[in-house]
């Protein structure tokens, strides 16, 4: 008769024990789904980062195999457009880019520019390489011609040196 008791005692344990764990899995089970829930938008950012990451290293593998690393002098590309208008320049300030690569802006003012040689000028730009781009224009309006305008740009390359 013991060992039936014995028996008996621990199928009441397992039993009880059953009952107290699929209790507390019931109750754990809405934490546990929003842990399950936040770990599957930290994995879509984590794909998203590393999405992007991957377009980056593309552009710095882009620019690291161009022929030269400095972007041409804004003079030259002024002067190879427009030879008779010299624009002033002003370097800016100088920061740093991706895995060795900085970013310099340079303003260049034009007093009295023909605006289609302006375009010329910014098309020329951003066809070197690396290319200059375009971040700010302000135009004031000739009175000599209606063609022309007094121009300040502030142009933007990455260089490695």
């Amino acid at each position: 008769m013991k060992r039936e008791t014995l028996i008996a005692s621990l199928a009441a344990i397992a039993c009880a024990l059953g009952v107290f764990m699929t209790v507390d899995s019931v109750l754990r089970a809405p934490q546990s789904a929003d842990v399950l829930k936040r770990r599957g938008e930290d994995l879509a950012r984590l794909r998203a980062l590393q999405s992007e990451r991957s377009r980056d290293l593309a552009a710095v593998d882009m620019f690291n195999r161009l022929p030269t690393q400095v972007a041409p002098p804004l003079a030259d590309l002024a002067a190879a457009v427009m030879p008779d208008n010299r624009p002033s320049l002003r370097p800016r300030e100088s920061r740093p880019a991706a895995e060795g690569w900085s970013v310099r802006s340079t303003e260049a003012s034009f007093d009295n520019v023909k605006l289609a040689d302006l375009v010329r000028f910014l098309a020329r730009a951003e066809e070197s390489r690396p290319p200059w781009r375009l971040i700010e224009f302000h135009a004031t309006a000739s009175e000599k011609s209606p063609a022309s305008a007094r121009v300040t740009v502030l142009m933007e390359a990455l260089e490695k040196k």
